[in-house]
């Protein structure tokens, strides 16, 4: 049996800031897509060996990040906002791309680099959600 990673399973958590904010203002399709990915990724980290719950996980956030990102296209209007996200997306990719390189190098710190795209992906959420028309 493989130890759940708590402090990934806290971090995964932080996508219930964007799901309760998106039941107030009643946008239920980022409010379904996040709350799919939140619970994936709390089951895959609660047991994370290869398989089936991996590979679900995998998908279901890239489905969630593409949806994400095409509707924040679509809907922020405000040019300093998007300039903002893309920031922001270019902080969450980078620290999942170090998280990635350091877990192939066995280095304990990617553990801290994936808090951080868990961190960066949320306020991305919370962008599209304040700031849609």
């Amino acid at each position: 049996m493989v130890i759940p990673n708590y402090y990934l399973i806290a971090s995964s958590s932080l996508f219930s800031i964007p799901i309760l904010y998106g039941i107030f203002i009643k946008n239920w399709s980022l409010t379904t897509i996040t709350t799919c990915a939140m619970l994936c990724s709390i089951k895959y980290w609660m047991n994370p060996v290869e398989g089936y719950i991996k590979n679900t996980d995998l998908f279901v956030s890239k489905i969630s990040g593409t949806y994400y990102f095409i509707y924040g296209c679509y809907n922020i209007n405000n040019e300093t906002i998007k300039v903002i996200g893309y920031t922001n997306i270019f902080m969450m990719l980078s620290c999942y791309n170090a998280s990635c390189i350091l877990y192939k190098m066995k280095s304990p710190s990617w553990v801290t680099f994936h808090i951080g795209f868990h961190f960066f992906t949320t306020t991305g959420k919370l962008i599209v959600l304040l700031f849609s028309n």
